[in-house]
């Protein structure tokens, strides 16, 4: 008589190896690994981001009573605008802006601090040369007297003061992004986690 014997089921073992390792927040991080975490990641609030870009950047140096009687700063516009801008902070240390055209004529005269008679009888434009900061030219229209001259170059000098007051805003938010407090509250607020080797998990 033949008999049918069951025959018993194995179970497959099968062996799993999990990596383990810790991840610290960055308020929660040893000293150490905090120091290697903000080495890695000092200029997370500058790299890779248009920082620098700011419609009004050139206008903060607009006198506020010029600003006041602008129809573009009213309308919520700018009185400057551009189509890229170009801020070398560690090398030319220049700053210059593509294609900087004036939206408020009017505004922009008088920031200059030159008398309409004399605005009237040139056309302006704006130049850049790869190795210093933008700036401003005239080109006369009709005969200008000694006068007029003085307070072309005067209105050109305003100009300068203009993109130097926005190239020292650049670098101090540029000092400010890369703080050591800065870094750290994006670190924070973003709620990273870290591994022991100071890299984001």
């Amino acid at each position: 008589m033949a008999y049918k014997i069951k025959s018993k089921k194995v179970k497959e073992q099968h062996e799993w190896k999990v990596d383990r390792y810790k991840v610290y927040s960055f308020k929660n991080a040893p000293p150490e690994l905090k120091e290697k975490i903000m080495s890695n990641y000092y200029g997370i609030n500058v790299d890779d981001v248009d920082w620098w870009q700011d419609d009004f950047l050139i206008d903060m140096g607009v006198p506020k009573s010029v600003q006041e009687k602008s129809f573009k700063v009213k309308e919520g516009n700018t009185i400057f605008k551009w189509d890229k801008m170009y801020f070398d902070i560690d090398r030319g240390d220049y700053l210059q802006f593509n294609n900087l055209h004036v939206t408020d004529r009017e505004a922009f005269r008088q920031t200059l601090g030159i008398p309409k008679s004399t605005f009237d009888k040139v056309d302006y434009s704006f130049g850049e040369n790869g190795e210093k900061d933008s700036y401003l030219e005239f080109s006369e229209n009709e005969k200008l007297t000694e006068r007029d001259e003085k307070y072309l170059e005067a209105g050109k000098e305003k100009f300068s003061e203009l993109i130097y007051q926005a190239k020292k805003r650049l670098k101090e938010n540029y000092n400010y992004l890369t703080s050591r407090k800065s870094v750290e509250d994006t670190l924070e607020a973003n709620d990273y986690r870290f591994n022991e080797q100071g890299k984001i998990a």
